[in-house]
């Protein structure tokens, strides 16, 4: 149903926020990070 469809679609959609969420803090095993694009993080730690 329309209904599952969507409620499966936001349920992805907090877990996909999540993951980006714990990649920016945690990214670089504790170096500073200044962005989450791995082109501007060279040099930065």
């Amino acid at each position: 149903s329309e209904a599952m469809r969507q409620e499966i679609h936001a349920g992805l959609n907090v877990v996909e926020n999540w993951n980006s969420a714990n990649g920016f803090i945690f990214y670089g095993d504790g170096s500073e990070i200044a962005s989450n694009r791995l082109e501007d993080q060279e040099g930065v730690n």
